[in-house]
């Protein structure tokens, strides 16, 4: 894996190459970090951190996806539905990805609750569920794909003109 990420946009690896894969996610606190940890020897890990991300429109299921996920014994829910760190919190200042340090590690460790996924042995599945990613378009899909480009994107949309008498 570290030779398919390898590239022009990547700094420095953060792990040795021995430094399993759980125990490199844990000590993550930027979105780059967690780029890295992914390139580590998975040790039987069965999933990503996070896994997949849930987006759409408003009036298009997703609460109703998020309340079905929080059931479910294999996904670890977030803490809140829509945290849009990468919505409303970053920036995208001459095509660069900027986001709020301190809130990025908020988002790591308490909203996708990554000591949890890591104690798990990453049995887990985190996700996060902000609708509103799709808004964001081609700009933050340049850099999710960049820096997680593991993560699953669920979409979930709805014939418009009923989503609009939703309303």
């Amino acid at each position: 894996p570290r030779e398919r990420l390898a590239g022009a946009a990547l700094e420095a690896w953060r792990f040795n190459a021995t430094t399993p894969f759980l125990d490199a996610v844990r000590t993550c606190r930027s979105l780059r970090c967690l780029r890295d940890a992914h390139l580590q020897p998975r040790g039987g890990a069965a999933f990503n951190f996070p896994h997949f991300m849930i987006a759409g429109w408003s009036k298009s299921a997703t609460t109703s996806v998020y309340q079905y996920l929080n059931d479910h014994p294999q996904v670890l829910s977030p803490t809140q539905k829509e945290p849009m760190l990468l919505t409303d919190r970053c920036t995208y200042p001459g095509g660069a990805m900027s986001c709020p340090p301190e809130r990025v590690r908020d988002y790591i460790q308490h909203i996708l609750k990554v000591h949890t996924f890591a104690d798990s042995g990453g049995a887990l599945a985190a996700y996060e569920a902000t609708p509103r990613i799709m808004d964001a378009g081609p700009e933050l899909a340049k850099h999710l794909a960049q820096l997680m480009p593991w993560v699953k994107l669920v979409a979930l949309l709805r014939e418009p003109v009923s989503r609009a008498m939703s309303k």
